[in-house]
């Protein structure tokens, strides 16, 4: 489901497997639905999630707003069909819980794709080998201009009733990552922003993220993240370890493609331990990743293997988008259980 998201990254991403066939393709237009399903050789384009019970199939995903997540992750889940979703599964923590409980007993995945990525899994490894020592702190800067705030389109990306805003976009990614890293975020301070002003929860969503957070395994975090940034496109993590520092970085244009990995021992050399090489022919570099999951996915419900991310992930994800706002709007440290 998604004509967006769903057709540029979801379809080619199912279609690098063996034995998958997409079938039908699912969006709010049905017209703009069977033309996408055209371009892309699927058989069936439809309007309404509702009606792909029609077609017999043996797992969904969905790539839909956050509303739009819930509603049809909710119905999919209650007729116990594996569902593959996009982040954020929903606009509230009770939402996330409803999704939470429905999915027991059903195979589900939720895409949070950079650790997918073969830069992220090696720097992982490197943390979990203590080749540095162990972690004392970790600095995060994601600087982006998503298409919709260069343009100023007026959609859900940037819509504060329909959960857009880089929360949703970007600072999800980056609590699931640390939850991934290491564990759960137990406290939380942060302030947003909204084309360059404090962020009120009117007219259009936040586009920068300031945050702090203490991890329950003791680190201390401190991330600067944006999608409507005027400076060069970056993303980088830092973690200061007792001998060392690991540095993950992308300086490209691609969300996804381009990251490197270096150490540094102490001595301000950087040596470097991984470079992504870049997608094939210009692909976009979403697709890999998410075709990673997808297959880990696929093969779950071939072996009834729960895998990571899930809709519990998601559930705690969205405790910490809960958080975010929370702190934002009261001035104050928000603890998390």
């Amino acid at each position: 489901m998604g004509l967006g998201f769903g057709a540029a990254v979801h379809i080619p991403g199912f279609r690098k497997l063996d034995n998958v066939d997409v079938v039908v393709i699912a969006g709010s237009q049905e017209l703009k639905a069977k033309r996408i399903a055209k371009e892309l050789g699927v058989a069936s384009g439809i309007s309404g999630y509702q009606s792909i019970l029609d077609f017999k199939v043996d797992a969904v995903s969905i790539a839909l707003p956050p509303k739009l997540n819930y509603e049809a992750a909710q119905f999919f889940l209650s007729k116990k069909i594996p569902v593959l979703c996009e982040k954020p599964i929903s606009q509230t923590v009770s939402e996330a819980n409803r999704l939470l409980e429905l999915s027991k007993g059903v195979l589900n995945a939720v895409n949070f794709q950079f650790a997918e990525l073969n830069a992220f899994k090696i720097a992982k490894k490197i943390i979990e080998d203590e080749d540095l020592g162990k972690i004392e702190k970790i600095k995060i800067k994601w600087l982006t201009r998503s298409f919709a705030n260069r343009n100023k389109l007026e959609n859900w990306k940037r819509n504060v009733a329909e959960s857009g805003g880089v929360i949703s976009l970007l600072v999800t990614h980056t609590m699931y990552l640390l939850l991934w890293f290491k564990s759960p975020i137990v406290i939380l301070s942060s302030q947003l922003m909204s084309d360059n002003e404090q962020y009120t929860g009117k007219l259009s969503a936040e586009d920068t993220c300031y945050f702090q957070a203490k991890l329950k395994s003791g680190e201390d975090v401190e991330a600067y993240i944006s999608n409507n940034s005027k400076e060069k496109t970056l993303h980088m993590w830092e973690f200061f370890c007792k001998d060392g520092v690991l540095v993950l970085k992308n300086e490209t244009n691609d969300y996804m493609s381009g990251f490197q990995v270096y150490i540094d021992h102490g001595d301000n050399k950087l040596i470097e331990k991984y470079v992504d090489s870049g997608c094939e022919n210009n692909q976009d570099g979403r697709i890999q990743p998410f075709s990673s999951l997808a297959d880990r996915f696929i093969k779950s419900i071939k072996t009834g293997e729960i895998i990571h991310p899930n809709f519990y992930d998601a559930r705690l994800v969205q405790k910490y988008i809960d958080a975010q706002f929370r702190s934002h709007f009261n001035k104050t440290k928000v603890f998390i259980s």
